[in-house]
């Protein structure tokens, strides 16, 4: 009885071994299966917002500087980041406050050759993470639905998309502006439901704010998928992970 029972369990063993992994490869495909339009995020997601913040801002501050400002870069950017911080990072005066409270007043030629000097380097830095056209052009290719859920107002929103030459890869785009609402409010994720016209279940949410997009489509009851490579956030509660952009191919395979 005991040789006979030795050689049962590993057998069984063994059975119950590839039962549970049929059960994971089914449940991972049905999921796969389960998805039929997309969310993304634009800001970290699409593009890398924050080095092309830095660098328009130290574009903007050297401008300033050469125009006659009287301050050093670092004290310069102190200065504006904590206006950033007050204001959003997407203040539109932000270099009108800066010269109010650094010398009292506004002066138009420091603040316009501020501004050139940021949109000129602006250009050269919005550019998409590496992979994300050639992975857009495959998720059309499969059908899905394609939409943008953005904090940015719409204008800048959509000149970012333009400037990348992406925006036709996407069948709507929803910003601030259309909801006056920031995620993770459900009135945003509720106006891009829709406008696809698609369960919640059968949506995944692209974004690289743990709290804002992953948490945000969850309690909507989308699948979510965490941007890593472009979050300063160093965990999420998302059902996947993306070390690189084209890594959302994997979720609908």
């Amino acid at each position: 009885m005991k040789l006979q029972n030795s050689g049962e369990m590993p057998h069984r063993e063994t059975a119950h071994s590839t039962f549970l992994e049929v059960m994971f490869i089914f449940k991972e495909r049905s999921q796969e299966h389960m998805i039929k339009g997309i969310l993304f995020d634009v800001d970290n997601t699409l593009i890398d917002f924050y080095r092309f913040k830095e660098e328009s801002c130290n574009a903007a501050i050297d401008a300033m500087i050469n125009a006659g400002l009287r301050l050093n870069k670092t004290r310069a950017k102190k200065d504006i980041y904590a206006i950033f911080q007050k204001k959003g990072l997407e203040y539109p005066k932000i270099f009108d406050d800066f010269l109010m409270k650094t010398e009292g007043r506004v002066d138009y030629r420091k603040l316009a050759r501020a501004i050139i000097a940021y949109r000129n380097r602006r250009q050269r830095f919005i550019k998409p993470y590496t992979g994300v056209e050639t992975t857009l052009a495959k998720l059309k290719k499969k059908g899905l639905k394609i939409g943008i859920l953005s904090d940015a107002p719409r204008l800048k929103a959509w000149m970012r998309l333009c400037t990348m030459g992406i925006e036709d890869y996407f069948d709507f785009v929803v910003t601030f502006d259309d909801t006056g609402q920031r995620k993770p409010h459900p009135k945003p994720f509720a106006q891009a439901l829709g406008q696809m016209k698609l369960r919640p279940e059968e949506i995944l949410m692209v974004g690289d704010n743990s709290k804002r997009d992953i948490d945000g489509g969850r309690k909507l009851g989308m699948h979510t998928a965490f941007a890593a490579y472009g979050s300063k956030d160093r965990t999420s509660k998302a059902d996947h992970t993306l070390r690189k952009f084209s890594d959302v191919l994997k979720m609908v395979r």
